[in-house]
């Protein structure tokens, strides 16, 4: 029996008063229950807070709480990490209410979420150069979460060609997309759609950590 049928039936309620608490539907709490589904963060905070269970319980999967220790790569190709070149002995060092906080307004995944999950998800990238200057200089350490999705506005890791990443800030267009550095030295790169459609870029994921250099 799932933690949160035992909180919800000694506090005599129903599925559909418990939903009613944190605004969804009886279904929705009947997967919770079953483990067919899981609450997302910000769902999962609200029941932790409300009913004093820790989010390890109500996803069922205790964690480490450690410190994680994410490789920084200097070069991060498109063939992923098994082609990219990480820094000896250099990590991005991040805890759980860090990971926590990127994760907000995401779903959880469905399966059980570990150590090994989030490594996966995010890797660290060594800035090179002044092309995000001000705000990324030379030697600073950025997070990124991996993902191909393209989001006007953001800052996110880019593979273009088969050069190694770089961090740019995308601005999507009706025929394409630009690439555009922080520093107003350097131009914007416009990619057609047709050229993203046949692979000339790969977006690595979304910039949403920061290390400044020491």
């Amino acid at each position: 029996m799932s933690i949160l049928r035992d909180k919800r039936k000694a506090m005599g309620l129903n599925q559909e008063d418990f939903g009613a608490l944190f605004h969804v539907d009886q279904t929705t709490v009947s997967k919770w229950e079953t483990g067919s589904n899981m609450p997302n963060l910000d769902q999962a905070l609200a029941i932790s807070a409300e009913f004093e269970i820790s989010l390890d319980l109500i996803y069922n999967n205790p964690l480490s709480f450690g410190p994680l220790c994410i490789p920084v790569y200097s070069q991060y190709f498109r063939s992923g990490a098994s082609g990219s070149r990480a820094e000896q002995s250099r990590y991005y060092d991040a805890n759980y209410r860090e990971i926590a906080y990127y994760m907000q307004g995401q779903d959880a995944p469905s399966g059980m979420l570990s150590d090994e999950d989030i490594l996966s998800t995010y890797l660290a990238l060594s800035v090179n150069g002044t092309a995000m200057e001000p705000r990324f200089c030379d030697g600073d350490l950025v997070l990124i979460r991996k993902s191909r999705e393209e989001r006007d506005g953001l800052i996110c890791a880019v593979c273009i060609d088969n050069d190694p990443a770089r961090l740019f800030r995308i601005m999507l267009h009706k025929n394409g997309l630009s690439l555009l550095s922080l520093n107003p030295t350097y131009p914007p790169i416009f990619i057609p759609r047709s050229e993203i459609d046949s692979g000339r870029i790969m977006i690595v994921g979304q910039a949403v950590g920061f290390r400044g250099r020491a």
